[in-house]
């Protein structure tokens, strides 16, 4: 079988060769011309959550025709990819506009735990995720997917910058992150349902996805607030910014980092 690290390494050989091409392949096929950057944003970003939906593993996990080493994958995918939240929402603090920081700040408490909730019961982003996998009987899968999503940063220092500079880093993390908003904010509740009823994990166990699904609509709005506010202080043109939007999005992030980079690639028609 063909390693999924191979596989990545191919598809990023093969888009960084052909940069050129990025405007040209938009998922979403409209005149990005005759559009602001709000607007090219959130038709990129639905058409990543369409794009997610309609994924045969999707499909499968939804309609509980997975078994539960397939629900158990995916779990661990979520947790692997979600653990280590609270690092990039630092980096993107690190580097955010003066008009968003606040926001972004709030985002970044919210998400430890330290967002001075009145109840005073607020729980970091990370616990609902451990809280999750214990449902699930996986509780001792805790450990090493810590390890996992600290090697996945590991490996994202480590890879070779495609951009020129701090400020097309800093975009390009803000474009992906925030994708993961819309996605929970519109099928976080789907999920939950799903997990609930074919994987029979309890529901009190599944707060960190009915926590997205309730706080999520509004963070899917602001975030793209932030994108606008981070493009105009950081003097990022539309036709560039765009460029970086097809660039960060240029696959399925979703399906890439919840089942696998063939899963993305396979969507994307890349391979049948």
């Amino acid at each position: 079988m063909i390693r999924e690290a191979s596989i990545l390494k191919k598809y990023l050989d093969f888009f960084c060769a052909r940069a050129n091409t990025f405007i040209a392949v938009r998922a979403w096929n409209v005149d990005a011309g005759a559009m602001g950057l709000r607007d090219v944003v959130e038709s990129a970003y639905r058409s990543q959550i369409d794009t997610f939906l309609a994924a045969p593993e999707v499909k499968a996990l939804l309609e509980g025709a997975c078994d539960r080493a397939e629900y158990d994958r995916f779990l661990e995918a979520v947790a692997k990819t979600h653990f280590a939240s609270g690092q990039y929402l630092g980096f993107l603090y690190a580097v955010a506009p003066p008009s968003s920081i606040e926001r972004v700040k709030h985002n970044l408490l919210e998400e430890l735990g330290l967002d001075g909730d009145a109840s005073g019961e607020a729980e970091a982003h990370g616990q609902l995720l451990e809280v999750l996998l214990e449902g699930a009987g996986l509780g001792d899968r805790i450990g090493p997917l810590h390890m996992l999503a600290a090697e996945v940063i590991r490996e994202r220092a480590d890879e070779s910058i495609l951009y020129g500079t701090l400020k097309e880093v800093g975009f390009s993390a803000l474009i992906e992150i925030s994708a993961f908003e819309w996605l929970l904010a519109h099928t976080a509740s789907r999920i939950a349902n799903a997990l609930e009823a074919h994987r029979g994990i309890p529901r009190a166990s599944l707060v960190w996805f009915t926590h997205h699904s309730e706080v999520d609509l509004r963070h899917a709005e602001e975030a793209v607030d932030t994108i606008c506010d981070y493009a105009e202080h950081h003097r990022l043109s539309d036709d560039h910014a765009e460029t970086l939007v097809d660039a960060t999005l240029r696959e399925n992030v979703f399906l890439r980092r919840y089942f696998s980079v063939r899963a993305a690639a396979r969507a994307g028609g890349m391979i049948p």
